[in-house]
């Protein structure tokens, strides 16, 4: 973009309407994930320690929620 901007292939107002554009676009995207995603689901609660540098901030009671949900 900056490219055809400094070769004069596009102006600053092009420019401007296509960032426009794409934030539109990301924010719609995260409002659809918003709406259609389980964010309040347990497993995702207790899949902290599987986040590297989260794990320190995780219980041993997330890891055991796991070994009940999934046991066999």
């Amino acid at each position: 973009m900056n490219r055809l901007l400094e070769a004069g292939d596009i102006s600053e107002k092009q420019v401007k309407k296509f960032f426009r554009a794409v934030r539109r676009y990301y924010c719609k995207a995260v409002s659809y994930d918003q709406q259609r995603l389980p964010m309040n689901e347990p497993v995702l609660e207790h899949a902290v320690f599987v986040d590297w540098n989260e794990k320190m901030e995780a219980a041993v009671d997330d890891a055991l929620y796991f070994v009940d949900r999934f046991s066999i």
